[in-house]
């Protein structure tokens, strides 16, 4: 999923430079500005248990519609997705969506 969000200029490789290790250095991906930008949107933060309950039924539709697609059409369509987002919770409910899908 990094190499794919890296694809899409969502993610860079770097790598981790321990001062006193031997061997080599671990890959790290940091976000870019693209990704950054999809966390600062504003989005509310107040959501009642029965907005939450559609909320919920509505990105686990989204979500069972994507099992038969390809990683990198999957993360293109939750990307998409969560651009037209306004409530900070159900954000978060898709990443953790896409993130539980695509182990």
């Amino acid at each position: 999923m990094l190499k794919e969000l890296e694809k899409l200029g969502y993610l860079i490789r770097d790598y981790a430079m321990s001062p006193g290790e031997a061997g080599r250095s671990p890959v790290v991906f940091l976000p870019t500005a693209q990704a950054s930008s999809l966390f600062e949107q504003k989005r509310s933060e107040v959501i009642n248990l029965e907005e939450w309950h559609k909320t919920k039924t509505k990105v686990l539709q989204f979500l069972n519609g994507l099992k038969d697609c390809s990683l990198s059409d999957t993360i293109q369509k939750v990307l998409e997705e969560i651009r037209r987002v306004q409530v900070r919770v159900t954000f978060c409910a898709y990443i953790i969506g896409l993130l539980h899908n695509n182990p």
